[in-house]
């Protein structure tokens, strides 16, 4: 996939419509049935100027991935970093742009997956200049997206993580400022996004005011 000895990287593997898809040469989408032959170039971003593909994901049958604009002779022209979503079919021509969230955005793809699926909604975590890192829902059909609720309003945002799907609701961990990082869920409306308990109400402890919930799992009709 990449000539000479230094590799092409390939990861973010998933399987879609009978295929596996995955990332390569930090810029390009590909296919395979596991074959040499069979082993094709979807889409490549590489005339994008200093940008690569992330968080390769499957929602409402389609695949859904993020470009990271580093902010180098970018497609845009633009010499900052932004962040969008693109959707996939599987094919060149079915591979489009689906939201940009402008310039000085930004996504912190380490943070236990960019994009999950939950309540039949997209939901991804995304920085950006005006009300920082909150949790955002993308509909692949309109081509929109819009923040599910600004939980810590100003520029630092709550910083949304571990997040848990669940057929109702994603249940996730954030910080609104007031009761630390604790228990949160939404159903993808802004009055359904609320606090579920404020676990630690201890403001003189290690960690004050923070429960940090995390590794979540589910057991019968619960979960812990």
């Amino acid at each position: 996939l990449s000539n000479g000895a230094e590799g092409s990287y390939p990861d973010g593997f998933i399987e879609y419509d009978g295929l596996t898809y995955f990332f390569a040469n930090r810029t390009q989408l590909w296919s395979t049935d596991g074959t040499t032959s069979g082993t094709e170039l979807v889409f490549d971003g590489t005339t994008m100027g200093e940008v690569y593909l992330a968080n390769l994901h499957l929602h409402d049958g389609l695949l859904v991935f993020a470009r990271i604009n580093l902010g180098v002779n970018s497609m845009d022209a633009d010499e900052y970093d932004r962040v969008d979503v693109w959707k996939s079919n599987g094919t060149n021509s079915g591979t489009t742009r689906v939201y940009d969230f402008g310039p000085y955005s930004a996504a912190d793809v380490s943070i236990g997956g960019y994009f999950v699926s939950a309540a039949g909604k997209l939901f991804t975590q995304v920085y950006t200049p005006t009300i920082g890192t909150e949790l955002w829902k993308v509909d692949l059909n309109l081509l929109t997206a819009e923040p599910v609720k600004d939980i810590q309003p100003g520029e630092f945002g709550s910083h949304p993580e571990s997040y848990f799907a669940r057929e109702d609701a994603l249940y996730f961990s954030a910080n609104d400022g007031s009761t630390g990082w604790e228990l949160w869920k939404t159903d993808g409306t802004s009055s359904g996004t609320v606090l579920v308990k404020d676990i630690n109400t201890n403001s003189g402890a290690v960690n004050a005011g923070n429960s940090f919930p995390n590794n979540f799992v589910t057991l019968g009709e619960r979960f812990y």
